[in-house]
């Protein structure tokens, strides 16, 4: 209002336009109301909604302003003379039906009347010389996400409508209950006053979500206004009766096939659907849009166009009226699939293109998301699968970035299940796209079988850059099921074939290898793949994918020791994606990388807001084991802040996330794990722990987040989706996400859509485990050696990035030798590093002699994909909490449930205890319910047998069980435990303090 005012104090002619039932003549009357006072001679309406003849647009001005005809001189002239020296406002209200009149006249006022102000409103301007148009806009309306009645009740629509509503039925008002409801209806009706007025009537006999489902019907719904307002305003169809009146022919052919069109479009696409040689798109499009009918907007720069959902609604039925509804349809479909197609060879797999094309190939497949899905609806109405099954793979990178994998899988299916049978390269496009967009959930079983379809179409085709892409997917398959050899060799396969022609997979290829390298603990191998990457991104301007890499680097970073390095390069490829918009998948798994690395350098504040963001971000993208990764690193918070009750429970709620999945944990977390809850159990007792454990696996995923993040303040908005060029800060919410396309999976070592799949799934160890113990010089184990025994002396353990494991800590490296150190043994493959605790070590650890009495299983590290970086601390002298197992201090990163040599109990510091659960339902005899992945108490006494070097039948023998049970034992504790071998449990065992049974011994 303060801005109109101000206007009109310096502006002769003032319009306010807009559509219909904006409350354009309720705007001016309170402007009139408001600025009368200015003007010597006051304000004065004119109300022409009823004036259907321009030659009494004189009249009705006379009378409203009191002045006579005089007889001889025409009334125009006789006004000019009253008003002459008058100094006034003149409102003329409705001026669009009689625009041309309405338009001459004013100018002659306004120039024979120098005191004279108009201020006029109209569906279009009058378009005379100064006059000053003003759209009105709707009124504000809340955001599609939110559900706080307080938030939701302070913007304008809500406002009317409750007001309204409450003068229908008394006693009516917003609360939670009804309050997403009204969201949707008042974004339904696009914050039009006249149509939330109308549908607030309605709520004298139906309730708020009845009337926004029936928001389809609402030209039969929204009817029956005041009788005290004009006709036109009495039902939401004669409002817009009235606009579609005032059309030329040409005006309403365009208008109705634009309906097709949702969420809007630019020019060139209304020109490739709605032209047909008869009428000027450019030249009717700007006249609709003069007529308030179509809205003109800006996206990232970019010009566009949209109806409001009313004018859309009306203008489909006349498109069916005009019986052009499948032709029109047809079109857009079809020039739907042309654009995703182009935009994703642009955006994502030409090698010729630069950054800028990227960026604007990507901005513009989301600003037609909408569009899209109406081009798949049409197709699968037609029964169309080929178009349809081009326009998902054509999509599936936009689905992949933001993480939107439930409905692309659902795309997919409805056009798998339609009879058809597509060309060759369209099912292996298809069929490639759907196993990415399925592994993300999990679904190893379909993703393989599709992939494995796709793989043979392509390779039939002798697609090269299919065969390679889709190898890449089979791998990451590999990799998320422990077949690791597997995916090296797939990966392997992949470097070869693109090498020269294919620079896109070679490099995706190549930080997948990294990825895989950094699981096996082989941390400088990882990164040089990640900087051979890296470089081939960059030289193709992909710095989308380029960002993941750098997380890939991060990873390696962190599982180094070298925290605040992993922070830049987190932080790095958060500016890229924060850059780009809307990558909520990568952004979750750069804050869980953030959120660790700030665990591991101290500081739990910071640790506590990127996980919780990263956890709300991963919930939202339906990606479960994401959830349960992030869990395991709220447990770790949980146990640095001092309170192993809640670090327990969260464990347990994570393991029940992962059963969920049906996917085991990555190798070697399940051996932590039970490190861990060994020493919880000393310190708390075996019955505490199952109890606690129970309750945390009985949680409901919702329950669990929300237990996890307690009080802590989620900016939901922010995380879920930060806007196109907007920079988050860094310092409290570096997010990273670029993946336009290559998504980051912690246990992966393929990447998302061809090979690198980093994830950020843990943050290396503890804050103080930075430097490795001096001594001598190092000795290589190689990859994936197995720990035998443990070489005592004070001797420190460098495994890949120089972890020193002091104090009767040896590593006993490859068999069960022994290794007597005075310095340091690289073991690069993650060799576990016993401290009388055990522990993997990849990064660096020191321990004083004799000091602690723990280890630190670390906010570690399947991060990138997955290398048990473990990492010690500074023992005895740490921030976490004693496992009370052994003595020395261990280190292991993996994955994050992290404890430390040294303090007691835990709470996520800040957090609030919630004193029980809220949903999920603990069992009413818990019993002896152990963790699911963890062992049973006969399991357990098997550990103790392999530890002493037994074999299967010797363990039948001393448990008095047959060996094919014995075999059975050994076997689901390499599962659980996601070892290879009996070595590799011995090792552990000794590590984690079993006790075995002495022969003859009870």
């Amino acid at each position: 209002m303060a801005e109109l005012a101000a206007l009109l104090s310096g502006e002769r002619c003032v319009t306010l336009s807009g559509v219909g039932g904006i409350g354009k003549t309720r705007l001016a009357r309170s402007l009139a109301a408001e600025v009368a006072g200015r003007f010597a001679d006051g304000a004065w309406l004119v109300p022409l909604a009823d004036v259907t003849d321009p030659a009494m647009i004189p009249q009705t001005v006379a009378a409203a302003v009191g002045v006579t005809e005089e007889p001889g001189l025409p009334l125009e002239a006789t006004l000019l003379a009253a008003l002459h020296s008058r100094e006034l406002l003149l409102v003329l209200d409705n001026c669009e039906h009689l625009i041309d009149a309405c338009a001459s006249f004013t100018e002659s006022l306004l120039h024979g009347c120098a005191g004279l102000r108009v201020l006029a409103t109209s569906r279009e301007p009058l378009r005379i010389p100064g006059e000053v148009v003003w759209r009105v806009p709707p009124l504000d309306l809340p955001a599609e996400s939110a559900t706080d009645p307080d938030q939701i009740g302070r913007h304008a629509a809500v406002q009317l409508f409750t007001d309204r509503a409450a003068a229908a039925r008394p006693g009516f008002g917003l609360h939670p209950g009804n309050a997403p409801q009204l969201v949707r209806l008042a974004r339904g009706l696009d914050g039009l006053p006249l149509a939330l007025e109308l549908a607030a009537a309605r709520v004298a006999f139906l309730t708020v979500e009845q009337i926004a489902d029936r928001l389809d019907e609402r030209f039969r719904l929204l009817v029956h206004g005041s009788r005290t307002v004009a006709a036109r305003q009495r039902t939401l169809r004669a409002t817009v009766d009235w606009s579609h009146d005032l059309l030329g022919p040409d005006e309403r052919v365009l208008l109705r096939r634009l309906s097709v069109f949702a969420g809007g479009w630019t020019l060139e696409a209304a020109e490739a659907v709605c032209a047909d040689g008869t009428i000027d798109v450019l030249h009717v499009l700007g006249d609709l849009v003069a007529k308030s009918l179509v809205v003109p907007e800006e996206k990232s720069g970019v010009p566009r166009y949209r109806l409001l959902e009313t004018i859309r609604h009306y203008a489909a039925e006349r498109l069916a009226e005009a019986q052009e509804g499948p032709l029109i349809v047809t079109r857009h479909r079809d020039h739907m699939v042309e654009v995703a197609e182009r935009h994703e060879w642009t955006g994502w797999r030409a090698t010729d293109v630069t950054w800028e094309q990227r960026l604007d190939a990507f901005r513009a497949v989301n600003a037609d998301l909408d569009n899209f899905r109406a081009a798949l609806r049409a197709s699968a109405a037609a029964g169309d699968v080929e178009a349809g099954l081009r326009l998902c793979a054509a999509l599936r990178w936009i689905w992949l970035i933001q993480g939107r994998f439930a409905e692309g899988r659902s795309w997919f299916e409805r056009f798998f299940a339609l009879p058809a049978n597509p060309r060759p390269e369209v099912r292996a496009a298809a069929c490639r796209a759907y196993s990415e967009i399925v592994y993300e959930q999990g679904e190893m079983d379909l993703a393989t079988a599709h992939a494995s379809e796709g793989l043979d179409l392509f390779r039939s085709l002798r697609d090269r850059p299919g065969v390679n892409g889709t190898l890449a997917v089979l791998a990451r398959i590999d990799v998320r099921r422990g077949n690791q050899d597997q995916a090296e060799r797939r990966l392997k396969e992949i470097r070869q074939r693109a090498h020269g022609d294919d620079p896109f997979n070679e490099a995706l290829a190549l930080s997948a290898l990294g990825s895989l390298a950094v699981r096996r603990g082989q941390l400088r191998e990882a990164g040089r793949l990640h900087e051979a990457s890296l470089e081939i991104f960059r030289s193709l301007e992909h710095y989308g994918i380029a960002a993941t890499t750098l997380v890939g680097l991060g990873v390696v970073a962190h599982g180094q020791g070298d925290f605040e390095r992993a922070m830049r390069y987190y932080r790095e490829a958060h500016t890229i994606a924060t850059y780009l918009g809307d990558f909520r998948t990568q952004r979750a798994r750069c804050l869980a990388g953030i959120g660790a690395a700030a665990l591991d350098l101290g500081d739990l504040n910071l640790a506590r807001r990127h996980l919780a963001e990263s956890l709300v971000l991963t919930d939202l993208t339906g990606q479960r084991i994401g959830v349960a990764r992030v869990l395991e690193l709220f447990a770790t918070l949980a146990e640095r802040s001092g309170d192993t009750f809640r670090a327990v429970r969260i464990a347990g709620a994570s393991g029940g996330v992962w059963a969920s999945t049906g996917v085991p944990p990555s190798p070697s977390s399940g051996a932590r794990r039970e490190t861990w809850l060994n020493g919880v159990r000393a310190r708390i007792g075996a019955p505490a722990v199952t109890r606690l454990w129970s309750e945390g696996h009985a949680m409901t995923t919702e329950t669990a987040i929300a237990y996890a993040i307690g009080d802590q303040p989620v900016n939901v908005d922010t995380a879920a989706a930060a806007k196109p060029g907007v920079a988050l800060d860094t310092g409290t919410g570096a997010n990273v996400e670029v993946d336009a396309g290559a998504n980051a999976s912690v246990d992966a070592g393929a990447g998302v859509n061809a090979a690198a799949d980093v994830n950020v799934d843990a943050g290396g160890v503890d804050a103080g485990a930075r430097g490795a113990a001096t001594g001598g010089a190092s000795t290589d184990a190689g990859a994936g050696a197995d720990v035998g025994a443990r070489a005592g002396a004070s001797a420190g353990a460098d495994a890949s990035a120089g972890a020193g494991i002091g104090a009767e800590a040896g590593a006993g490296i490859s068999g069960g030798a022994g290794a007597e150190a005075s310095g340091n043994t690289d073991a690069v493959a993650g060799a576990a590093v016993c401290a009388e605790a055990g522990a993997d070590a990849s990064a660096s650890a020191e321990a004083g002699a004799g000091a602690g009495t723990g280890a630190d299983i670390g906010a570690g590290a399947d991060i990138g994909a997955g290398a048990d970086i473990g990492a010690g601390a500074e023992a005895g002298a740490g921030t976490g909490v004693g496992i009370g197992a052994g003595a020395g201090a261990g280190a292991d990163a993996d994955a994050g449930v992290g404890v430390e040599a040294g303090a007691g109990g835990v709470g996520v510091g800040g957090g609030v205890e919630m004193g029980g659960l809220r949903g999920g339902a603990v069992p009413r005899s818990v019993k002896d319910v152990l963790p699911p992945s963890t062992l049973t108490p006969r399991e357990r006494e098997v550990v103790g047998l392999i530890g002493r070097g037994l074999t299967n039948r010797q363990i039948a023998a001393e448990l008095v069980i047959s060996p094919g049970t014995a075999s059975r034992h050994v076997a689901n504790i390499l599962a659980k435990l996601g070892f290879g071998s009996r070595a590799q449990v011995a090792a552990w065992a000794a590590g984690a303090g079993f006790e075995s049974r002495e022969p003859g011994g009870q």
